[in-house]
C-alpha cells in the first residue's frame, strides 16, 4: 500500500530543489504520475527531473503535448526516461503507437495527466499531486511505496546537507556507483568548481542478517564514513592525491569532496591506456616504499586493521559458499589448509597499506600533473587494510571490469619491479612474483563468489558476464608452482563449471 507525505515549497528554487531530490531517488522502472490543474508546475517538476538525471541543467525539455512522448537516454545508458503528456490523448490506440506499455516498468516514466491511462498504470506508481497553496507556494503530496519514501528521505537529507555547507542554488546529478551501498552525486555552483557528494549511510547492524554482519566484521568491511575520513587524511598528509574533504556529517554519512576529474586509465572504447597503467604500477612502488620507510610500529598505530589470515579466509569462503554451493565433491578442508599455508607466505614481508580496490574505476588520471606520484588520484580506500604489497598490483593488472592481456600484465609487473629497484636499490623478483600469484588467486577466488552473491542475494546481475574473465585471471595465477598442491582442487571445480555440471550451480 502506498504512503502519503505532503510538503510545501516556497518559490521556484525550492520547487527545483525538491524535484532534484525526487529525481535522485528514482530507479529504472519507476513510474511518476504528475497530477494537478493547468499552470501548477507539473512541467517544471518534470523538466527538472529530466535535467537532473541527464546531468545537464541547460538541457531543453520540450513539452510532449503533441508528440505524447519524449524519450531521453543518459550518456552512460544508466537512465532511459520516457516523458509522457496525455492531455491531448484521443484514444488507447495512440498509447500503443508510442509503446506506452513497453516503457512502463522498463524506463523511468514521467506521466502528466495520468488519469487518461489509469487502467494501464502500475500499482506501485509514484503519485505527485501538485496544488497552488498561495501566491508563492506550491503544495505537493507524494503517494508512493514505502521503499521510495525511504529513498526520497535520503536524497532530501543530502540536499539539506549541501544547503548547510554550500548554500542554495546547487545543481545535483547522479554518478555511476559501485557494488556497495554508497551513492555519489556531482554538485555544481555557477562559477565554482564541481564537487562530489558521497552518500554512505552507516550500516544498521540490526537490519542485516547475522551472517552478513559476521562477514563484514571478519573481512574488515567498513560500516561508516569514519574510515574514509581517517585514511583520506593519512594519504594527503603523506603527499598522495586523495580528495579534499570540504564538509562532513559522520552521523548521517554525507561527505562533500573535491572532484578529482573524470579521466581514468581507459580510453573511450574502455580499452587500457598502457602509459597510464604503467604510471599506476610505478605509483604503487612509491606508495609501498613510503609505507616501508616508516617505523612498523607507527604504521600499526594508524588504526588500520590487518589483512590477516581470518580476513582472507573469510573472503575465500565466498567461493565454496556461493560459486560452488551444491558441489558435494569439493574438498573444503584441503582448500582451507592449503590457503592457510599460502597466506602465511604473504606475511613473510612487512605489511603496507593495501588500498584493496586499486583498479580502473578508482584511479583518476591527473592530466595537469607531472611525476609518477602526482598523476594518480585515489578515490576508493575506505576498506584499506595493512597487508601484502602484492595485493594492489594484482588488483591493477587483473582488473575485474576489463580484460588485460598477459603481455601487458607482465609489462606492468616489470614496471613495478623496475621502479622499486630504483627506490630501494634491491628487489627479490622471484619472491615477489610468488606473492603476486598468491594475492591474485586469493582476490579472484573471492570475486567469483562475490559476484554470484551480488546476483543471488542483492539482485545485482551486471557483474555475472565478467565471471569467465575472472576465471581466466585465476587460472593465470594458479599456474605458478606455489599452487602445485592446491591447483587440483580448483581444476576439479573448473571442469564441473566448464561442462555445466549443475552441482557447481554458479
Amino acid at each position: 500500500m502506498n504512503n502519503a507525505w505532503r510538503t510545501r515549497l516556497r518559490g521556484l528554487a525550492e520547487t527545483k530543489g525538491f524535484a532534484q531530490s525526487l529525481a535522485l531517488a528514482l530507479q529504472p522502472g519507476d513510474t511518476v504520475c504528475l497530477e494537478g490543474d493547468l499552470g501548477v508546475g507539473k512541467s517544471v517538476v518534470a523538466r527538472c527531473i529530466v535535467q537532473t538525471l541527464m546531468a545537464d541543467a541547460s538541457l531543453e525539455v520540450p513539452s510532449p503535448t503533441f508528440s505524447i512522448v519524449q524519450p531521453y537516454e543518459s550518456a552512460n545508458s544508466k537512465y532511459a526516461i520516457s516523458h509522457f503528456d496525455l492531455y491531448r490523448l484521443f484514444g488507447a490506440d495512440e498509447l500503443e503507437e508510442v509503446e506506452f506499455s513497453d516503457a512502463i516498468g522498463r524506463d523511468i516514466c514521467l506521466i502528466e495527466w495520468p488519469d487518461r491511462a489509469e487502467e494501464l498504470l502500475p500499482q506501485d506508481r509514484i503519485l505527485l499531486e501538485i496544488e497552488i497553496a498561495s501566491a508563492d507556494e506550491r503544495s505537493i503530496c507524494v503517494s508512493a511505496p514505502a521503499d521510495f519514501h525511504r529513498r526520497l528521505r535520503r536524497t532530501i537529507a543530502a540536499g539539506s546537507f549541501l544547503y548547510r555547507h554550500w548554500g542554495s542554488g546547487t545543481f545535483r546529478a547522479p554518478m555511476s556507483g559501485d557494488a556497495s551501498a554508497r551513492r555519489y552525486e556531482t554538485v555544481r555552483h555557477v562559477g565554482e568548481d564541481q564537487r562530489i557528494l558521497m552518500d554512505a549511510p552507516a550500516i544498521d547492524e540490526a537490519s542485516v542478517s547475522a551472517s552478513a554482519l559476521d562477514y563484514m566484521k571478519r573481512a574488515n568491511i567498513t560500516r561508516n564514513v569514519s574510515a574514509f575520513i581517517s585514511i583520506d587524511q593519512l594519504l594527503r598528509s603523506h603527499g598522495f592525491k586523495a580528495p579534499q574533504i570540504f564538509a562532513e556529517d559522520q552521523d548521517q554519512g554525507f561527505l562533500l569532496l573535491e572532484d578529482l576529474g573524470s579521466q581514468g586509465l581507459l580510453d573511450e572504447d574502455r580499452s587500457p591506456i598502457e602509459k597510464r597503467y604503467e604510471t599506476a604500477a610505478r605509483f604503487l612502488a612509491h606508495f609501498h616504499q613510503s609505507m616501508l620507510n616508516r617505523n612498523e610500529d607507527t604504521l600499526n598505530q594508524s588504526g588500520i586493521p590487518a589483512y590477516d589470515r581470518e580476513a582472507m579466509l573469510c573472503e575465500l569462503a565466498l567461493y565454496p559458499d556461493w560459486f560452488l554451493p551444491n558441489n558435494q565433491s569439493f574438498d573444503r578442508e584441503a582448500f582451507v589448509s592449503g590457503w592457510q599455508r599460502l597466506i602465511a607466505i604473504l606475511w613473510d614481508d612487512p605489511p603496507v597499506i593495501v588500498l584493496r580496490d586499486y583498479h580502473s574505476p578508482n584511479i583518476l588520471w591527473q592530466p595537469e600533473a607531472t611525476g609518477v606520484v602526482d598523476q594518480i588520484g585515489l578515490i576508493d580506500f575506505q576498506d584499506a587494510l595493512l597487508g601484502p604489497s602484492t595485493y594492489d598490483l594484482a588488483s591493477l593488472i587483473q582488473d575485474a571490469r576489463i580484460d588485460i592481456a598477459p603481455a601487458m600484465q607482465e609489462a606492468l609487473v616489470e614496471a613495478y619491479l623496475d621502479e622499486t629497484a630504483k627506490l630501494s636499490g634491491t628487489v627479490n623478483a622471484e619472491k615477489f612474483r610468488r606473492s603476486l600469484a598468491i594475492s591474485g588467486a586469493q582476490r579472484n577466488t573471492k570475486i567469483l563468489g562475490g559476484f554470484v552473491r551480488l546476483s543471488k542475494r542483492d539482485g545485482k546481475n551486471q557483474y555475472l558476464p565478467r565471471i569467465p574473465a575472472i576465471m581466466t585471471y585465476l587460472r593465470q595465477s594458479l599456474s605458478h608452482p606455489v599452487f602445485d598442491e592446491l591447483r587440483p582442487i580448483y581444476e576439479t571445480a573448473f571442469r564441473q563449471h566448464d561442462t555445466g555440471d549443475a552441482s557447481a550451480n554458479a
